[in-house]
């Protein structure tokens, strides 16, 4: 299903002739959750950057995010990694 969606994405822009390169993805993941996704010292986020090939993946927060249900991930690279890197996430 993810990768349905990143391709309706990729034809869109590559039939538009703009450069989805430039373009961030955003998830929303639990809250609770951000602290295995980013690991001990970003070891787990690291990881996910290098089994996507080279994905640059960060956490959107700030100081009221603890009293918020989402924490939101920004990811830029490649359509290639961004498709990885969120298949990763998820599982």
């Amino acid at each position: 299903m993810v990768y349905k969606f990143f391709e309706s994405i990729e034809e869109f822009y590559k039939k538009n002739k703009l450069d989805y390169c430039d373009i961030d993805v955003k998830i929303l993941i639990p809250y609770k959750f951000i602290t295995k996704i980013i690991g001990a010292n970003g070891c787990m986020i690291k990881e996910i950057a290098l089994k996507s090939h080279g994905a640059n993946i960060k956490a959107l927060s700030d100081k009221f995010s603890h009293k918020k249900k989402e924490t939101a991930l920004s990811i830029m690279g490649s359509m290639a990694s961004k498709k990885d890197s969120v298949c990763i996430i998820i599982e």
